[in-house]
């Protein structure tokens, strides 16, 4: 393809190599994002045979002086990290220049200039200068181009002007100061497949620049149809699907259908995204291609019409939970079990005989007469209580549900009461890996082997884990009597133990946190406390306020045991004056004073003696 900014590169060829100064400066204009710095950049390089041209963004730049200082670091990057404002602070002196913006002399500037300065700085003799970023400068456009003036008048130096010149005021100031300062304009056109091939040479993983250089023409195709003319989207887009590649497994990575697939749906997504088009929520929906994503898409119309852009781009043959876009491009996390086991299960990874659920949940791919059948063996397996794990009874009941609103299913089956009847079995015969299922964030609980549910916002379906956190609080709370046994065990025979048993349930989950001490008799507790050495009972003391440090109300699942603290206490107090005399009253005043005491009191339930 041939070059659509040659002009500028024979323009600039001829400019930087003058053996004279040219006395004025070029401006190179383009929008923001449109690659105009990295296209400028490779254009300077071919275009001059000095080897000294230098480049300066005066992104943020204040004043004049700010202009000498990153003059001097883009030159001397060595000696740029001597203390260069003391420096310049010292040697520097004021100047001032009529650029003869008016005949009453009103539009003086004043600028500031190292003369004595050029020969340490490197600009002794002339170069080519290359500023950027002129429009976000803080200075003046008047400032600035009496700079540049001194420049290209008094140095003799090239100067190039990189901007999105729409962004400055068109004030007859600024047209004046111009026509004096800068000979010629120019305006950048996008060369996405050259800009494109740059970027993929910054990647780091091999297998991704190889797929990405044979998809350049489809890369392009997805920036033509965003229209946004943002070459930094493209390359924030390349940089992004470089690291998610990195958490993918190798069978994966070296199959280039998976990559290009991967790499078209996360561009499009990237792009829209951080072009504020659409919100980390509408990456879900966008480009919906599953009936489950289809629905959900339905009611965020917004993501759907952005995704329309790409109709003949989109078309996945991986479909990953609702969650994980979110996770990936907007949380900066990624979730390599759920993506790596999405693409298992993807088309190019099928199984040759995958479970029927799953062949229903692709049901996409089924004739008519399959998926039917299909659906009537699914729903036979789930009212007959068939289905034990969680994740397969809640994408089952799902399906089901889905279909059914979709007019693809018969019956008025009860989904949700046998679902239930499965999930009760399920706890029952397994409690603590219902616990994991149960004490998920329900945000984040979107798929299950891989595949997405197809029901999340159906209530009746999402009641379905609410149900199973019911069960497994009276399963964990008929263990309590079993787990209290266990902890005096702990507090007789292994004190470092109990200490660290009381510490972990404080970092479990809200629905682990099992009222379990109030099972202790006080008597078996405090012959345990007092019958161990004195730093034993000073580590159980700060165990137990530590547990109930953090109780915000009666609510908390720990505080239903301040009641048997309190009884433990009337205890201790009796007990120790029954002892009156021996150094076991004492220890057990201790306990109350130093620990159960400052527990009911900061907790509102202190009981007066």
């Amino acid at each position: 393809m041939e070059n659509p900014n040659f002009h500028i590169l024979d323009y600039l060829t001829w400019y930087t190599n003058l053996l004279v100064g040219p006395k004025y400066a070029v401006m190179i204009t383009g929008p923001w994002g449109s690659g105009k710095t990295w296209l400028v950049r490779q254009l300077i390089h071919k275009a001059s045979k000095q080897p000294k041209w230098h480049y300066v963004s005066l992104y943020g730049i204040a004043s004049a002086r700010d202009i000498d200082i990153a003059l001097f670091r883009a030159i001397n990057p060595i000696k740029s990290s001597k203390p260069v404002r003391a420096i310049t602070g010292v040697i520097k002196k004021k100047m001032s220049m009529d650029i003869g913006l008016g005949s009453t002399g009103t539009n003086r500037v004043s600028i500031s200039f190292p003369e004595e300065l050029l020969a340490e700085i490197g600009l002794s003799k002339p170069s080519v200068l290359v500023f950027d970023d002129i429009e976000r400068s803080m200075l003046s456009m008047t400032e600035l181009l009496g700079y540049f003036n001194l420049l290209v008048e008094h140095g003799d130096h090239k100067v190039v002007l990189v901007c999105n010149e729409s962004e400055i005021a068109a004030s007859d100031v600024y047209k004046r100061a111009k026509e004096k300062v800068i000979g010629a304009t120019f305006a950048i056109v996008s060369d996405a497949g050259s800009a494109i091939r740059a970027f993929i040479g910054e990647l780091s993983n091999a297998p991704v620049r190889d797929c990405m250089t044979d998809a350049v023409e489809m890369i392009e195709a997805i920036h033509k149809a965003a229209g946004y003319d943002n070459l930094r989207l493209v390359r924030h887009a390349a940089l992004g699907f470089d690291r998610l590649c990195g958490t993918i497994e190798d069978r994966f990575l070296n199959n280039r259908d998976v990559l290009r697939d991967l790499m078209k749906s996360y561009f499009c997504r990237s792009i829209e995204l951080h072009s504020g088009s659409i919100s980390a929520g509408e990456l879900a929906s966008f480009g919906a291609g599953s009936a489950a994503a289809y629905l959900a898409a339905l009611t965020n119309k917004d993501a759907s019409t952005v995704s329309r852009k790409y109709n003949s781009i989109l078309g996945s043959e991986i479909e990953f939970p609702e969650d994980v876009w979110e996770q990936v491009l907007a949380l900066g996390t990624i979730p390599t079990e759920a993506i790596n086991e999405a693409i298992a299960n993807s088309a190019y990874f099928r199984r040759e005989d995958p479970p029927a659920w799953k062949r229903l949940w692709w049901g996409e791919d089924l004739s008519d007469d399959e998926f039917k059948a299909l659906v009537k063996s699914v729903e036979g397996d789930l009212m007959a209580h068939r289905i034990i794990e969680f994740g397969e009874i809640l994408q089952v009941a799902g399906m089901l549900i889905r279909y059914g609103s979709l007019g693809l299913r018969d019956g008025d089956a009860d989904v949700i009461g046998a679902a239930r009847t499965c999930l009760i079995q399920a706890v029952e015969r397994d409690v603590d890996a219902a616990l994991a299922w149960a004490s998920s964030d329900l945000t984040r609980y979107e798929s299950y082997d891989g595949l997405g549910f197809m029901a999340t916002e159906n209530e009746q379906w999402r009641n379905l884990k609410q149900h199973l956190r019911e069960r497994v609080r009276e399963c964990l709370t008929r263990r309590a009597p079993t787990e209290a046994a266990r902890m005096l065990s702990l507090l007789q025979t292994d004190v470092q133990g109990f200490v660290l048993a009381l510490d972990d349930a404080e970092r479990l989950s809200d629905l682990a946190k099992i009222p379990t001490l109030h099972c202790i008799a006080h008597d078996e507790f405090a012959k345990a406390y007092l019958a161990v050495g004195w730093r034993s009972r000073a580590s159980v003391e700060s165990a137990l306020e530590r547990r109930y440090a953090q109780l915000l109300d009666r609510s908390s699942a720990f505080a239903l045991e301040l009641p048997w603290i309190g009884d433990l206490r009337d205890y201790c107090i009796k007990e120790a004056s029954r002892r009156g005399g021996q150094m076991s009253s004492v220890k057990l005043r201790n306990f109350c004073d130093r620990c159960l005491g400052k527990i009911l009191e900061k907790t509102g339930h202190l009981k007066r003696i």
